[in-house]
């Protein structure tokens, strides 16, 4: 089942001192320690969803791997606007696949 568009949702962040005070709406949270599949795209930006689902479909299920529970982190190396295109890395919350 693939979730339709206007129910996906994700979440913005920059990294920050620890001694900066953050006030609501906004919140802090850590990424946290662990295994991380690290998966590198640069294209197209309306492509980017088939490069997720080509991870998940495919590059997981082969893996001995199943995401732990954290979403993916996608840390964007370049300015798309600017560029006419996407740089990205994928980072993706690995836990042994259980049986």
């Amino acid at each position: 089942m693939i979730t339709p568009i206007e129910k996906c949702r994700y979440d913005a962040s920059i990294e920050i001192d620890n001694r900066i005070d953050v006030n609501s709406p906004y919140s802090k949270s850590v990424i946290p320690s662990g295994k991380y599949a690290i998966a590198y795209y640069k294209g197209d930006g309306d492509k980017v969803s088939n490069f997720y689902m080509e991870l998940y479909s495919n590059w997981l299920t082969n893996s001995g791997f199943e995401p732990d529970n954290f979403p993916p982190v996608a840390h964007y190396l370049n300015d798309s606007r600017q560029d006419g295109f996407v740089e990205m890395e994928v980072l993706i919350k690995l836990k042994e696949l259980s049986i």
